[in-house]
């Protein structure tokens, strides 16, 4: 089931978005599935399991949250040659209730695995703001 953040994002790309995503079926923590955009202004959207869908009581943690943005990276580079712009949410931090300081480092090491991609990382909430202007420093 899509929860918070994404599900407010799969209700504004609408029912063609919500179909495709029901025909993936469940995936397992940190895997990556790419649909269309639906109606909204983007070429696809590349959506992150952040949540143990398979119901195994496997809790969430920062590993999952690695390899879910190194895979939607990978889908993302794959699809749009590298062009463009790639935007994340702190991926785990809002309802899963991972630390967003956390999430953030653990975001930012996969981002360096990708220099060429154009990556966007977006503050939802002031303590998503608060958690990424720790990482930048005072600088911010």
């Amino acid at each position: 089931p899509v929860a918070g953040l994404a599900k407010m994002v799969v209700t504004a790309a609408g029912p063609e978005v919500s179909h495709q995503l029901r025909m993936e079926g469940v995936t397992p923590l940190g895997h990556a599935v790419v649909t269309s955009a639906g109606r909204l202004r983007y070429k696809f959207i590349v959506h992150v399991t952040t949540r143990d869908a398979l119901m195994l009581g496997n809790p969430t943690r920062l590993p999952d949250i690695a390899m879910g943005a190194r895979n939607a990276l990978r889908a993302f580079t794959t699809l749009s040659k590298s062009q463009g712009s790639v935007a994340f949410p702190l991926l785990g931090a809002g309802d899963v209730g991972l630390d967003r300081k956390e999430v953030v480092q653990t975001m930012g090491e996969v981002f360096a695995e990708f220099p060429d991609a154009d990556i966007i990382l977006c503050a939802y909430t002031p303590a998503d703001r608060e958690a990424i202007a720790a990482l930048e420093g005072p600088s911010a």
